[in-house]
Protein backbone atom coordinates (compact mmCIF):
# COMPACT_ATOMS: atom_id res chain seq x y z
CA UNK A 1 0.00 0.00 0.00
CA UNK A 2 1.43 3.33 -1.04
CA UNK A 3 2.11 6.23 1.28
CA UNK A 4 -0.49 8.38 -0.46
CA UNK A 5 -3.20 5.80 0.07
CA UNK A 6 -2.35 5.55 3.77
CA UNK A 7 -2.50 9.33 4.16
CA UNK A 8 -5.86 9.48 2.40
CA UNK A 9 -7.32 6.74 4.59
CA UNK A 10 -5.98 8.40 7.72
CA UNK A 11 -7.48 11.72 6.68
CA UNK A 12 -10.87 10.14 5.98
CA UNK A 13 -10.76 8.40 9.35
CA UNK A 14 -9.99 11.66 11.13
CA UNK A 15 -12.85 13.41 9.31
CA UNK A 16 -15.25 10.61 10.24
CA UNK A 17 -14.21 10.66 13.90
CA UNK A 18 -14.44 14.46 14.01
CA UNK A 19 -17.92 14.45 12.49
CA UNK A 20 -19.10 11.77 14.94
CA UNK A 21 -17.72 13.70 17.92
CA UNK A 22 -19.34 16.92 16.68
CA UNK A 23 -22.75 15.27 16.25
CA UNK A 24 -22.44 13.72 19.69
CA UNK A 25 -21.52 17.10 21.15
CA UNK A 26 -24.57 18.76 19.59
CA UNK A 27 -26.96 16.08 20.78
CA UNK A 28 -25.43 16.13 24.25
CA UNK A 29 -25.63 19.91 24.42
CA UNK A 30 -29.25 19.79 23.34
CA UNK A 31 -30.06 17.22 25.99
CA UNK A 32 -28.30 19.18 28.72
CA UNK A 33 -30.16 22.34 27.71
CA UNK A 34 -33.53 20.62 28.04
CA UNK A 35 -32.56 19.14 31.40
CA UNK A 36 -31.34 22.52 32.63
CA UNK A 37 -34.66 24.23 31.82
CA UNK A 38 -36.82 24.00 34.91
CA UNK A 39 -40.40 24.42 33.73
CA UNK A 40 -41.55 24.53 37.34
CA UNK A 41 -40.33 28.13 37.38
CA UNK A 42 -43.15 30.34 36.10
CA UNK A 43 -40.94 32.46 33.83
CA UNK A 44 -39.52 29.35 32.14
CA UNK A 45 -42.98 27.86 31.67
CA UNK A 46 -44.17 31.11 30.10
CA UNK A 47 -41.20 31.02 27.75
CA UNK A 48 -42.04 27.43 26.80
CA UNK A 49 -45.64 28.40 26.00
CA UNK A 50 -44.45 31.32 23.89
CA UNK A 51 -42.04 29.06 21.98
CA UNK A 52 -44.85 26.55 21.37
CA UNK A 53 -47.03 29.29 19.89
CA UNK A 54 -44.19 30.52 17.69
CA UNK A 55 -43.42 26.99 16.44
CA UNK A 56 -47.06 26.46 15.48
CA UNK A 57 -47.20 29.77 13.62
CA UNK A 58 -43.93 29.19 11.74
CA UNK A 59 -44.56 25.53 10.98
CA UNK A 60 -44.78 24.76 7.26
CA UNK A 61 -47.72 22.55 6.35
CA UNK A 62 -46.69 22.03 2.72
CA UNK A 63 -44.50 19.03 3.47
CA UNK A 64 -47.05 17.30 5.70
CA UNK A 65 -48.82 14.14 4.58
CA UNK A 66 -52.24 15.37 5.70
CA UNK A 67 -55.28 14.99 3.51
CA UNK A 68 -57.12 18.09 2.26
CA UNK A 69 -59.48 18.30 5.24
CA UNK A 70 -56.73 17.93 7.85
CA UNK A 71 -54.62 20.47 6.00
CA UNK A 72 -57.46 23.01 6.00
CA UNK A 73 -58.15 22.45 9.70
CA UNK A 74 -54.50 22.98 10.62
CA UNK A 75 -54.24 26.03 8.38
CA UNK A 76 -57.41 27.50 9.89
CA UNK A 77 -56.09 26.97 13.44
CA UNK A 78 -52.76 28.51 12.47
CA UNK A 79 -54.43 31.63 11.07
CA UNK A 80 -56.76 31.84 14.07
CA UNK A 81 -53.83 31.63 16.45
CA UNK A 82 -51.99 34.44 14.62
CA UNK A 83 -55.09 36.66 14.66
CA UNK A 84 -55.93 35.95 18.31
CA UNK A 85 -52.39 36.72 19.46
CA UNK A 86 -52.80 40.16 17.88
CA UNK A 87 -56.29 41.00 19.20
CA UNK A 88 -56.77 39.21 22.53
CA UNK A 89 -55.36 42.10 24.58
CA UNK A 90 -57.63 44.61 22.80
CA UNK A 91 -60.81 43.43 24.50
CA UNK A 92 -61.53 40.39 22.29
CA UNK A 93 -63.00 37.90 24.77
CA UNK A 94 -63.35 35.13 22.16
CA UNK A 95 -59.65 35.37 21.27
CA UNK A 96 -58.71 35.30 24.94
CA UNK A 97 -60.75 32.13 25.57
CA UNK A 98 -59.10 30.43 22.59
CA UNK A 99 -55.59 31.30 23.79
CA UNK A 100 -56.23 30.25 27.39
CA UNK A 101 -57.60 26.95 26.07
CA UNK A 102 -54.42 26.49 24.02
CA UNK A 103 -52.26 27.30 27.04
CA UNK A 104 -54.19 24.75 29.08
CA UNK A 105 -53.41 22.05 26.50
CA UNK A 106 -49.70 22.91 26.65
CA UNK A 107 -49.40 22.82 30.44
CA UNK A 108 -51.38 19.57 30.62
CA UNK A 109 -48.84 17.91 28.33
CA UNK A 110 -46.84 15.54 30.57
CA UNK A 111 -43.71 16.23 28.51
CA UNK A 112 -43.83 19.82 29.77
CA UNK A 113 -44.79 19.46 33.43
CA UNK A 114 -46.38 16.93 35.72
CA UNK A 115 -49.63 18.71 36.51
CA UNK A 116 -49.80 16.99 39.89
CA UNK A 117 -46.69 19.04 40.79
CA UNK A 118 -48.38 22.36 39.97
CA UNK A 119 -47.72 23.68 43.48
CA UNK A 120 -44.02 23.87 42.57
CA UNK A 121 -44.84 26.61 40.02
CA UNK A 122 -47.20 28.68 42.17
CA UNK A 123 -47.17 27.72 45.87
CA UNK A 124 -50.93 27.18 46.21
CA UNK A 125 -50.29 24.74 49.05
CA UNK A 126 -48.26 27.33 50.99
CA UNK A 127 -50.37 30.50 51.21
CA UNK A 128 -47.70 32.27 53.25
CA UNK A 129 -45.44 32.09 50.16
CA UNK A 130 -48.01 33.66 47.82
CA UNK A 131 -47.55 37.32 46.93
CA UNK A 132 -50.28 39.91 47.27
CA UNK A 133 -50.94 39.86 43.53
CA UNK A 134 -51.22 36.05 43.57
CA UNK A 135 -53.85 36.02 46.30
CA UNK A 136 -55.83 38.95 44.93
CA UNK A 137 -55.94 37.44 41.44
CA UNK A 138 -56.85 33.97 42.70
CA UNK A 139 -59.76 35.50 44.61
CA UNK A 140 -60.83 37.56 41.58
CA UNK A 141 -60.52 34.50 39.32
CA UNK A 142 -62.79 32.49 41.61
CA UNK A 143 -65.29 35.30 42.22
CA UNK A 144 -65.96 36.11 38.55
CA UNK A 145 -66.06 32.54 37.30
CA UNK A 146 -69.61 31.99 36.12
CA UNK A 147 -70.91 35.04 38.02
CA UNK A 148 -70.84 38.49 36.41
CA UNK A 149 -71.59 40.18 39.76
CA UNK A 150 -69.40 37.93 41.88
CA UNK A 151 -66.54 40.36 42.27
CA UNK A 152 -68.58 43.30 43.55
CA UNK A 153 -70.66 41.11 45.84
CA UNK A 154 -67.62 39.55 47.53
CA UNK A 155 -65.59 42.77 47.45
CA UNK A 156 -68.31 44.43 49.53
CA UNK A 157 -69.06 41.33 51.62
CA UNK A 158 -65.50 41.25 52.94
CA UNK A 159 -65.46 45.01 53.57
CA UNK A 160 -62.79 45.83 50.99
CA UNK A 161 -64.78 48.91 49.94
CA UNK A 162 -64.77 50.35 53.47
CA UNK A 163 -62.61 53.43 54.19
CA UNK A 164 -59.44 53.17 56.25
CA UNK A 165 -59.19 55.83 58.97
CA UNK A 166 -55.86 57.70 59.03
CA UNK A 167 -54.66 60.90 60.79
CA UNK A 168 -55.00 62.65 57.42
CA UNK A 169 -58.56 61.46 56.89
CA UNK A 170 -60.32 58.44 55.43
CA UNK A 171 -58.70 56.69 52.48
CA UNK A 172 -59.85 53.81 50.33
CA UNK A 173 -57.08 51.26 49.97
CA UNK A 174 -56.72 47.47 49.79
CA UNK A 175 -53.43 46.32 51.29
CA UNK A 176 -51.68 42.95 51.16
CA UNK A 177 -52.51 42.39 54.82
CA UNK A 178 -56.20 42.86 54.09
CA UNK A 179 -56.04 40.41 51.19
CA UNK A 180 -54.17 37.89 53.37
CA UNK A 181 -57.11 37.89 55.79
CA UNK A 182 -59.77 37.70 53.07
CA UNK A 183 -57.90 34.90 51.29
CA UNK A 184 -57.74 32.78 54.44
CA UNK A 185 -61.43 33.35 55.18
CA UNK A 186 -62.52 32.53 51.65
CA UNK A 187 -60.37 29.40 51.43
CA UNK A 188 -61.99 28.21 54.68
CA UNK A 189 -65.41 28.84 53.12
CA UNK A 190 -64.80 26.86 49.92
CA UNK A 191 -62.54 24.20 51.43
CA UNK A 192 -59.42 25.16 49.48
CA UNK A 193 -58.49 25.10 45.81
CA UNK A 194 -59.18 22.14 43.53
CA UNK A 195 -56.74 20.99 40.84
CA UNK A 196 -59.01 22.57 38.21
CA UNK A 197 -58.90 25.89 40.11
CA UNK A 198 -55.11 25.76 40.12
CA UNK A 199 -54.83 24.85 36.43
CA UNK A 200 -57.33 27.55 35.49
CA UNK A 201 -55.48 30.28 37.35
CA UNK A 202 -52.07 29.11 36.09
CA UNK A 203 -53.32 29.32 32.47
CA UNK A 204 -54.78 32.77 33.16
CA UNK A 205 -51.53 33.96 34.75
CA UNK A 206 -49.42 32.75 31.82
CA UNK A 207 -51.82 34.42 29.40
CA UNK A 208 -51.84 37.80 31.16
CA UNK A 209 -48.05 37.86 31.55
CA UNK A 210 -47.35 36.86 27.93
CA UNK A 211 -50.19 38.33 25.88
CA UNK A 212 -52.79 39.97 28.11
CA UNK A 213 -52.84 43.04 30.30
CA UNK A 214 -50.87 41.94 33.34
CA UNK A 215 -52.29 42.91 36.71
CA UNK A 216 -55.24 44.68 35.02
CA UNK A 217 -56.37 41.72 32.92
CA UNK A 218 -58.80 40.05 35.34
CA UNK A 219 -60.03 43.38 36.69
CA UNK A 220 -61.34 44.30 33.24
CA UNK A 221 -63.63 41.25 33.42
CA UNK A 222 -65.26 42.37 36.66
CA UNK A 223 -68.26 44.65 37.14
CA UNK A 224 -66.32 47.65 38.46
CA UNK A 225 -66.54 51.10 36.84
CA UNK A 226 -62.94 51.79 35.87
CA UNK A 227 -59.39 50.39 36.01
CA UNK A 228 -56.33 52.65 36.14
CA UNK A 229 -52.65 51.78 35.91
CA UNK A 230 -49.55 53.92 36.40
CA UNK A 231 -51.55 56.95 37.56
CA UNK A 232 -49.76 57.45 40.89
CA UNK A 233 -46.37 56.85 42.44
CA UNK A 234 -42.86 57.75 41.35
CA UNK A 235 -42.08 57.18 37.66
CA UNK A 236 -39.23 54.69 37.36
CA UNK A 237 -36.02 55.84 35.62
CA UNK A 238 -37.33 59.38 35.18
CA UNK A 239 -36.02 61.17 38.26
CA UNK A 240 -32.87 60.89 40.31
CA UNK A 241 -34.09 59.82 43.74
CA UNK A 242 -31.90 60.12 46.83
CA UNK A 243 -33.14 57.84 49.56
CA UNK A 244 -32.65 58.34 53.26
CA UNK A 245 -30.32 55.77 54.78
CA UNK A 246 -33.23 54.25 56.70
CA UNK A 247 -35.26 53.70 53.51
CA UNK A 248 -34.82 51.24 50.71
CA UNK A 249 -36.07 51.01 47.14
CA UNK A 250 -38.70 48.55 48.30
CA UNK A 251 -40.28 51.26 50.47
CA UNK A 252 -40.99 53.52 47.50
CA UNK A 253 -44.30 53.57 45.65
CA UNK A 254 -43.42 53.35 41.96
CA UNK A 255 -45.88 54.04 39.17
CA UNK A 256 -45.50 50.52 37.76
CA UNK A 257 -47.11 49.17 40.93
CA UNK A 258 -49.97 51.66 40.80
CA UNK A 259 -53.34 49.98 40.23
CA UNK A 260 -56.57 51.82 41.03
CA UNK A 261 -60.21 50.96 40.50
CA UNK A 262 -63.36 53.06 40.54
CA UNK A 263 -65.90 50.98 42.43
CA UNK A 264 -69.42 52.37 42.85
CA UNK A 265 -67.98 55.86 42.50
CA UNK A 266 -65.14 55.27 44.98
CA UNK A 267 -61.47 55.58 43.95
CA UNK A 268 -59.79 52.59 45.61
CA UNK A 269 -56.03 52.01 45.55
CA UNK A 270 -55.15 48.33 45.17
CA UNK A 271 -51.81 48.33 46.93
CA UNK A 272 -51.98 44.52 47.11
CA UNK A 273 -51.13 44.14 43.41
CA UNK A 274 -49.11 45.79 40.67
CA UNK A 275 -47.27 45.30 37.38
CA UNK A 276 -43.93 44.53 39.03
CA UNK A 277 -41.62 46.31 36.60
CA UNK A 278 -41.57 49.42 34.42
CA UNK A 279 -41.14 47.19 31.35
CA UNK A 280 -44.39 45.36 32.12
CA UNK A 281 -46.34 48.61 32.62
CA UNK A 282 -45.06 49.95 29.29
CA UNK A 283 -46.01 46.68 27.55
CA UNK A 284 -49.56 46.86 28.88
CA UNK A 285 -49.99 50.54 27.99
CA UNK A 286 -48.68 49.98 24.46
CA UNK A 287 -51.08 47.06 23.89
CA UNK A 288 -54.34 47.98 25.57
CA UNK A 289 -55.43 50.76 23.17
CA UNK A 290 -54.50 49.22 19.79
CA UNK A 291 -58.01 48.23 18.63
CA UNK A 292 -58.91 50.69 15.83
CA UNK A 293 -56.52 53.20 17.41
CA UNK A 294 -56.63 56.63 15.73
CA UNK A 295 -52.84 56.95 16.07
CA UNK A 296 -49.80 55.31 17.68
CA UNK A 297 -48.72 56.32 21.17
CA UNK A 298 -45.42 58.18 20.84
CA UNK A 299 -43.65 61.36 21.90
CA UNK A 300 -45.38 63.07 19.01
CA UNK A 301 -48.80 61.78 20.12
CA UNK A 302 -48.32 61.17 23.85
CA UNK A 303 -52.05 60.75 24.57
CA UNK A 304 -54.45 58.48 22.71
CA UNK A 305 -58.17 58.00 23.39
CA UNK A 306 -60.03 55.10 21.86
CA UNK A 307 -62.35 52.19 22.44
CA UNK A 308 -61.54 48.53 23.07
CA UNK A 309 -63.30 45.83 21.10
CA UNK A 310 -65.63 45.12 24.03
CA UNK A 311 -66.69 48.78 24.16
CA UNK A 312 -64.53 49.93 27.07
CA UNK A 313 -63.35 53.52 26.69
CA UNK A 314 -59.57 53.60 26.93
CA UNK A 315 -57.13 56.47 27.42
CA UNK A 316 -53.36 55.95 27.36
CA UNK A 317 -50.55 58.44 27.91
CA UNK A 318 -46.78 58.58 28.10
CA UNK A 319 -44.05 61.18 28.77
CA UNK A 320 -43.87 64.05 28.11
CA UNK A 321 -47.64 64.46 28.34
CA UNK A 322 -47.55 62.59 31.67
CA UNK A 323 -44.76 61.79 34.08
CA UNK A 324 -45.28 58.07 33.59
CA UNK A 325 -46.81 55.60 31.18
CA UNK A 326 -50.42 55.23 32.31
CA UNK A 327 -53.86 54.09 31.17
CA UNK A 328 -57.49 54.52 32.21
CA UNK A 329 -60.06 51.93 31.09
CA UNK A 330 -63.67 52.96 31.64
CA UNK A 331 -66.06 50.01 31.66
CA UNK A 332 -69.15 50.39 29.50
CA UNK A 333 -71.37 47.84 31.26
CA UNK A 334 -70.57 48.36 34.94
CA UNK A 335 -73.73 50.32 35.77
CA UNK A 336 -76.96 48.28 35.79
CA UNK A 337 -79.68 49.26 33.34
CA UNK A 338 -82.47 51.45 34.71
CA UNK A 339 -86.00 51.48 33.30
CA UNK A 340 -87.00 54.84 31.78
CA UNK A 341 -89.89 55.33 34.20
CA UNK A 342 -87.43 55.23 37.07
CA UNK A 343 -85.50 58.08 35.49
CA UNK A 344 -88.44 60.19 34.26
CA UNK A 345 -91.29 59.46 36.62
CA UNK A 346 -92.29 57.94 39.91
CA UNK A 347 -93.91 54.66 38.92
CA UNK A 348 -90.82 52.47 39.08
CA UNK A 349 -90.11 53.37 42.75
CA UNK A 350 -93.32 51.80 44.08
CA UNK A 351 -94.62 48.30 44.67
CA UNK A 352 -97.48 47.02 42.54
CA UNK A 353 -100.13 48.11 45.06
CA UNK A 354 -98.49 51.51 45.53
CA UNK A 355 -98.20 51.96 41.76
CA UNK A 356 -101.95 51.34 41.37
CA UNK A 357 -102.71 53.92 44.07
CA UNK A 358 -100.38 56.48 42.50
CA UNK A 359 -101.90 55.91 39.04
CA UNK A 360 -105.41 56.35 40.44
CA UNK A 361 -104.43 59.58 42.23
CA UNK A 362 -102.78 60.92 39.07
CA UNK A 363 -105.96 60.22 37.09
CA UNK A 364 -108.12 62.04 39.67
CA UNK A 365 -105.70 64.98 39.74
CA UNK A 366 -105.84 65.22 35.97
CA UNK A 367 -109.64 65.35 35.97
CA UNK A 368 -109.64 68.02 38.70
CA UNK A 369 -107.15 70.17 36.80
CA UNK A 370 -109.19 69.93 33.63
CA UNK A 371 -112.33 70.99 35.51
CA UNK A 372 -110.46 73.99 36.93
CA UNK A 373 -109.20 74.94 33.48
CA UNK A 374 -105.56 74.69 34.44
CA UNK A 375 -103.18 73.99 31.57
CA UNK A 376 -100.20 72.49 33.28
CA UNK A 377 -97.23 71.21 31.29
CA UNK A 378 -96.76 67.46 31.47
CA UNK A 379 -93.27 67.88 32.93
CA UNK A 380 -94.82 69.63 35.95
CA UNK A 381 -97.88 67.37 36.18
CA UNK A 382 -96.64 65.62 39.29
CA UNK A 383 -94.63 68.45 40.79
CA UNK A 384 -95.17 70.26 44.10
CA UNK A 385 -98.16 72.49 44.93
CA UNK A 386 -95.90 75.52 44.59
CA UNK A 387 -95.17 74.55 40.99
CA UNK A 388 -98.89 74.27 40.26
CA UNK A 389 -99.65 77.64 41.83
CA UNK A 390 -96.93 79.38 39.84
CA UNK A 391 -98.20 77.84 36.60
CA UNK A 392 -101.79 78.77 37.54
CA UNK A 393 -100.88 82.40 38.13
CA UNK A 394 -99.05 82.52 34.81
CA UNK A 395 -102.10 81.11 33.01
CA UNK A 396 -104.50 83.61 34.57
CA UNK A 397 -102.25 86.47 33.59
Amino acid sequence: MSTNTILILALLALLFIGAALYIRYLSKSSGVEEQDVNYYILANLERAVNEAFQREIKQSLKDSNDNAREYQLKMRRKEELKADLRTAAHGDSKAKRFLIGSIMQIIENPRVIDISQIDRIIPFDRPEMLKGRDKFEILTFLWIRGDSKGFSRNFSRFGLDEPTVTPDGDIYVVTKEMIDDVYDLYMDEIGGLTIDDKKGYLAQRIYEDLIGLGAADLLLETDIDEVQGGTSGIPADRFDIKLDASLGAQDMDYSYDSVWIVYHGLNIHLRCTGFGTQKELVRVVRNIYRYNAPTILSKRDPKVIGTMKNGNRISVMCPDFAESYAFLARKFDSTPSVRPEKLLGTQGFYTDNESDAVAEKEEVDSVVREAMGLKIPEALMYGSEDDVLVESEGTDA
